[in-house]
Order: structure tokens, then sequence, then C-alpha cells
């Protein structure tokens, strides 16, 4: 039996709450605090496209995805968090993806200067974001 490493809501809360200033560690930060939010892996993040947003009956705004690692298909409903992140970063990529993701290793050392810097001592990564899965 495996444990999982996940963070906490105080965790998230110092996530979201510490002040960036600077703009790529801000990127990654919001690329990881949506990837606590939906459940999506790194390669989700990066393959996610705005043919992916679908609106449903109930008016939300879900993510529908094939998932790269699994292979299944994902529906995840979009909660406001999410959705803002989206919106902040909606029409910088013309090949129709969501977010302008960084190469995969620019992110890990980001990520390890971010947690360093709101007081997480867990170490953080990807794997971590992706099980954290929050529902508020």
């Amino acid at each position: 039996e495996t444990t999982r490493e996940i963070l906490t809501k105080e965790e998230i809360h110092l996530l979201m709450e510490t002040p960036i200033t600077r703009k790529h560690m801000g990127l990654v930060r919001d690329l990881y605090l949506f990837c606590c939010f939906t459940g999506l892996a790194f390669i989700d993040l990066y393959n996610l496209k705005e043919e992916n947003i679908k609106t449903f009956f109930d008016d939300g705004e879900w993510i529908v995805i094939h998932r790269q690692k699994t292979g299944t298909e994902a529906d995840i409903k979009l909660l406001d968090y999410p959705k803002q992140i989206m919106e902040k970063y909606r029409g910088l990529c013309k090949d129709g993806r969501v977010f302008p993701v960084p190469p995969y290793r620019s992110c890990l050392r980001s990520l390890k200067r971010l947690g360093k810097k709101c007081g997480i001592t867990k170490p953080l990564s990807w794997h971590v974001s992706s099980h954290s899965k929050i529902f508020y």
C-alpha cells in the first residue's frame, strides 16, 4: 500500500495568499493551483485546449479531456478559482492551448523555490498537486 503525499487546506491557502512578484513564479503557482483544483496532471495541463472547455446542462464550465497517462476521459467541473486562473491567461497561446506552460524542469525548479517562499516543508511536485484535488 502506498501513501500519497497531498497538500493540506492550509498549505493550499499559503500558496494562494503568499505575495509573488516574479512573473514566471506567479505563472507556475497559478498552473500548480489549477492542477490542485482540477486534479489534472502536468501533461494534461500542457495539452489542455480551449476545445476541451465545454458548457453542459448545468450551465457550468467543464473540462472534457482524454487523460494521457490513463487513456480515460475525464469530465471536471470548473470551480470559480480555476476559472479565474484560466481567464488570467486566456488568449496568450496562439495554438489553442489554454495556458502558456513552461518546460517541465523549469516549472519544477520554480516549484521548489515557491514552496520555500510559502513556508511549505514538504516537497512540491506536480504529482502532489494532482492528488491534492480540492472541492471548495
